[in-house]
């Protein structure tokens, strides 16, 4: 367990923190942050990108959302993307990348929820993520079960890098960390996952 110093308060049975930095790193602080950060999603994210920067020197970081089309109305359950998530990360692991994956729930003004997904791999394997893009766009149909449509999954490009290639012999490798960091704490936000169905998991993926 790591040690948190920051301000700690409770919502939902979960800690939630409402400082501007957690274990010495950097939050994402904006408009969409105000009501604070799940710490057990920090917790999470801290441990998945601290293991796979120890395991290798270069490890590629890829932000991407996952949607369903407008029009379908689905069930609140995880079963989706835990198909998903098991096919995705199956298939990558046969090609040796190593993926270590987060994604979590929320729901906000659509009828369906929507997931932010954070996906890390070694770098010496893939140094960009179109491929990546091209994978999850194709499993994610299956597991929704519509024909392959890349609209489906968000980038994550407009606000900043969609992506993050950190390089551990890098002079300004501790700079790229923190931003990666910072901009990946955007999955733990309490925001649009205070009304999560007691039948969904806010968040899953690998543990490290």
């Amino acid at each position: 367990m790591y040690v948190i110093k920051q301000r700690i308060n409770n919502m939902n049975n979960a800690q939630v923190v409402k400082d501007e930095q957690y274990n010495g790193l950097p939050l994402y602080n904006g408009k969409k942050a105000s009501k604070g950060h799940y710490v057990d999603i920090l917790n999470r994210l801290y441990g998945i990108l601290n293991y796979q920067v120890q395991k290798h020197n270069k490890v590629l970081v890829v932000r991407f959302d996952l949607h369903y089309p407008a029009v379908m109305n689905v069930m609140q359950c995880n079963s989706a993307i835990s198909q998903f998530y098991d096919r995705f990360t199956r298939n990558l692991k046969r090609n040796g990348a190593d993926p270590k994956m987060l994604w979590v729930w929320e729901q906000c003004y659509s009828h369906n929820p929507h997931y932010h997904c954070m996906l890390t791999v070694d770098g010496n394997k893939h140094q960009r993520p179109h491929n990546l893009y091209a994978k999850a766009a194709e499993h994610w149909s299956r597991a929704i079960g519509v024909a392959c449509n890349e609209v489906l999954v968000g980038y994550c490009n407009q606000a900043g890098p969609g992506y993050y290639n950190l390089r551990r012999n890098d002079s300004d490798f501790g700079e790229i960390y923190n931003e990666c960091f910072e901009r990946c704490s955007y999955l733990a936000k309490v925001r649009s996952k205070e009304g999560v169905p007691k039948e969904v998991h806010r968040h899953g993926g690998s543990r490290c």
